[in-house]
């Protein structure tokens, strides 16, 4: 039987290839016979596949007349090469789970034409009559691989362990009007219900908004020009915040807002520094595990959400749109934040650059770097999730049979970050003839500059704060000219600078080298 199934799927597999070759010829190929073909393909691979698992299937029915407003619109984003959405926008349908029909209402979502340029549309849905679907009452369904399938559900379980506010996520099957277009990830949008699932009380989400961003790209696009007016940043853009509070009463509700509101606007305009506005421990992990998956499409300005925490008057992130990606250190959180203590040089950063200007934030942003980098860490995190990834895997083979989990990436993205924080060298020290001394970071994680030692006993203390290198940038000296306690000349040559990582405990000394001249 064995012998004979393969026997058939070698056929199968080389009348496929033939027609294939055929079909590229034909102008139809990419509406028409391939997905037809897709489809065959892989119910004949299904076939043959040893799983058991099948996903959660839900039915959409959409009137004609709406799905063609729909469309119409999606062509529209195609063109413009952004979603312009109308968030009133929303057209009535209903769907069916399990025997029992829900009314709901969607509409388009999402910025970007990866949500559009595939029969996999992206919808945001809303479930009426306090009803849910599969647990959520609002919720998103896309592609997977605008999340990159498998990982952006590894991203929200590994916040959820951590205590942070994260999202449900999962992959199930979708039909629109009685036409099967697969498998979508389903992801759960921001309001009460999921704040009661992760432990929190109902209050405001707040996010800093792009759409005068988008609206800014695509009318210079139609002019055929770049963006000149500075509005692509969180500097001007408005503060939005979701419809979450619908249980409080009206009065509490808008009071949380404007404490809400007013925090995140002192943030920006730099009155409050981070550790005044957020809560550092969680924005710390948020930001430590975003380095670990590579997730750090989630740091952007357009992507970060906050949580008012009306308990400790804090500002609390949000897990959202992960964006992981393998291999990625040129983008990477740690890399950002060597601009932390300087001023930026892009508007894009300037978010990241004013939270890491605080170093309680910094330091304790390191601090959780150590621990995720941890060789145990990632182990720990997978001995919980193993098998829900084996089912998610197999959920996604389905359609995507070539889509991995490959958890050899996580402990390599340990090491890359055990060795930035583990730099061979950090400073160089310099005096001249007129005692002044020439300090240089030759890495990218900010130092303190302790103090200078002689004969290993204090000479005089310094402490002063010297920023990481930029990224092919030459190095930025600091000049000081300290007021010496006990100079001798005599004892220039074992004079030695203390000083450690900003955030880390580790003290370390760099031998100051004697220059017969002056740096003026």
């Amino acid at each position: 039987m064995k012998k004979t199934k393969i026997i058939l799927f070698l056929a199968f597999t080389i009348a496929v290839i033939a027609f294939g070759i055929y079909s590229l010829k034909s102008e139809r190929y990419k509406d028409t016979i391939r997905p037809a073909v897709k489809k065959v393909v892989m119910s004949v691979y299904n076939a043959f596949r040893d799983s058991d698992v099948t996903p959660e299937s839900i039915h959409i029915k959409i009137k004609e007349k709406h799905f063609k407003k729909i469309k119409k619109i999606r062509d529209q984003a195609l063109d413009d090469g952004y979603f312009i959405r109308d968030k009133d926008k929303y057209f009535p349908a209903k769907i069916s789970l399990n025997d029992t029909i829900y009314d709901v209402k969607l509409r388009l979502k999402g910025d970007l034409t990866d949500h559009f340029d595939t029969d996999k549309w992206s919808y945001r849905i809303k479930v009426l009559d306090g009803k849910k679907i599969l647990n959520m009452t609002t919720f998103s369904i896309q592609h997977p691989y605008t999340r990159n399938f498998i990982w952006e559900w590894v991203f929200h379980q590994a916040m959820k362990r951590e205590g942070i506010i994260a999202l449900d996520y999962k992959f199930i099957n979708v039909s629109i009007n009685n036409s099967d277009y697969g498998i979508f990830a389903m992801e759960e949008h921001f309001n009460d219900h999921m704040l009661a699932k992760n432990g929190r009380e109902p209050a405001p989400i707040l996010k800093f908004d792009e759409e005068l961003n988008n609206q800014e790209y695509v009318k210079n696009k139609k002019l055929g020009i770049k963006n000149a007016s500075n509005i692509d940043h969180y500097i001007s853009s408005n503060i939005e915040i979701y419809g979450t509070g619908k249980t409080l009463d009206d009065s509490v509700k808008l009071g949380l807002q404007a404490k809400g509101l007013e925090l995140l606007e002192n943030f920006r305009t730099r009155k409050l520094k981070t550790s005044e506005v957020f809560n550092v421990q969680k924005l710390a992990k948020l930001f430590a595990i975003a380095d670990l998956l590579s997730a750090n499409h989630s740091l952007s300005w357009v992507n970060q959400r906050y949580y008012f925490d009306s308990k400790t008057n804090y500002l609390e992130p949000v897990a959202y749109d992960a964006g992981v990606y393998f291999p990625d250190t040129k983008n990477s959180g740690i890399l950002h934040f060597n601009k932390g203590l300087q001023d930026s040089t892009k508007l894009y950063d300037e978010l990241i650059t004013n939270m890491s200007s605080d170093t309680i934030f910094y330091n304790q942003y390191l601090k959780e770097l150590q621990r995720v980098s941890n060789g145990e860490y990632v182990q720990t995190i997978l001995n919980g999730i193993s098998n829900d990834i084996k089912r998610n895997l197999s959920i996604l083979n389905t359609e995507f049979p070539r889509v991995r989990f490959d958890e050899n990436l996580l402990y390599q993205r340990q090491k890359q970050i055990r060795s930035i924080l583990s730099p061979t060298n950090c400073v160089i020290a310099y005096l001249d003839k007129n005692n002044e001394l020439k300090l240089g970071n030759v890495q990218m994680l900010p130092v303190k500059v302790l103090e200078i030692i002689q004969n290993d006993s204090l000479l005089v203390k310094i402490n002063r704060i010297i920023p990481g290198i930029l990224t092919n940038k030459p190095i930025h000296y600091t000049y000081l000219k300290p007021q010496w306690n006990s100079f001798q000349d005599v004892h220039r040559k074992k004079l030695a600078v203390k000083y450690c990582i900003i955030g880390m405990g580790d003290i370390k000394y760099e031998k100051v080298k004697f220059i017969d001249s002056s740096f003026n």
